[in-house]
């Protein structure tokens, strides 16, 4: 059914939701009423467009022929017909609108006209973009709420055995730089930046007499020890955020020889985020001081992680992290 109606008169001052533009037709499509937001949208003031052919707004010829639906709603008397079509405003600039054309009838049932509804896609373009702006900055806002998260567990941490304070930040920022040299995306070097913080998460599950132990510790605690990597994958794997950080936590202790642990990994079974941030680990470790020794000088250290590539390290992560080993 189409809207009844008795005059155009009450279509003077027509009022549209959401911004839509709306105008009446006579029924053989000669605009009779025109509201604002129509005005604002096409150009033309009520008395430059009344009595006009909707031909003026609904761009060529052309179009016209191929879009037959609008000769077709024009010679029928029910229903309703949506078009999406490009229009053209007074000076002549075109734009993208979607026309809905429902049909009128006077109060005596009499088909009389049609109302039409126009819509500016451009402008609903325009505020998906603003939307999509929107989204974006939130999820940035996010991302960095959850970087700021984990840098909370490391912290944290780092405050529980202080013999390591700063050794997280160290290593993670050198991981990132080693990552990249070896030409790895930046959008997987942001997940092994995060598997970086996170690398010794599972030692939250290690007994403080173990973890802050003075001296050597027993095979059995030592064992205990040993299953840090384990935790760290049954604490991250439950969370889809950091799934694609977990190879470092939980892999970081195989070596390249397939001696290491928690799955006695070997060469390029070891993934790749866990091969390079093993070398910076152990480089961080023994530079820095702790109970056990005093930091080692740089030639030393570096020797030392010389003479354990394609042993404990892949021997490319090794000659890749050399390059760059003077400016660290």
């Amino acid at each position: 059914m189409g809207v009844p109606i008795s005059s155009t008169e009450k279509y003077d001052d027509l009022e549209s939701a959401d911004h839509n533009a709306v105008f009446i037709l006579d029924r053989n499509g000669h605009i009779i009423a025109w509201n604002n937001d129509v005005e604002c949208l096409a150009g033309y003031k009520a008395h430059e467009i009344i009595g006009r052919h909707i031909r003026v707004i609904y761009c060529t010829e052309d179009q016209m022929a191929r879009k037959p639906e609008l000769h077709l709603v024009l010679t029928t008397e029910k229903g309703k017909f949506e078009s999406e079509c490009m229009c053209r405003k007074k000076g002549g600039d075109l734009f993208l609108s979607c026309m809905i054309f429902t049909h009128l009838y006077d109060s005596n049932g009499i088909h009389s006209g049609f109302t039409v509804m126009t819509r500016d896609l451009s402008r609903l373009t325009k505020a998906e973009e603003k939307l999509h702006i929107q989204l974006k900055q939130a999820n940035t806002e996010l991302s960095l709420a959850y970087e700021k998260t984990l840098e909370g567990w490391s912290h944290a941490l780092e405050m529980r055995d202080r013999e390591t304070a700063g050794h997280t930040q160290r290593v993670a920022e050198m991981t990132v730089k080693l990552a990249a040299k070896m030409g790895i995306p930046d959008d997987q070097v942001i997940h092994i930046r995060r598997g970086a913080l996170l690398h010794d998460i599972g030692k939250m599950a290690i007994p403080d007499s173990i973890l802050l132990k003075r001296g050597p510790l027993t095979t059995q605690e030592r064992a205990i020890m040993k299953k840090h990597p384990t935790y760290a994958y049954e604490m991250l794997s439950e969370i889809q955020y950091l799934i694609p950080a977990i190879d470092i936590p939980f892999c970081h202790h195989e070596r390249w020889d397939g001696s290491g642990y928690p799955r006695g990994l070997r060469g390029r079974d070891i993934p790749l985020a866990a091969r390079i941030f093993a070398v910076v680990d152990v480089w961080d470790a023994i530079c820095s001081g702790r109970s056990y020794h005093s930091p080692w000088g740089k030639y030393r250290a570096l020797q030392y992680v010389k003479s354990l590539s394609g042993t404990h390290f892949d021997p490319e992560v090794v000659s890749n992290f050399l390059e760059i080993a003077s400016e660290i």
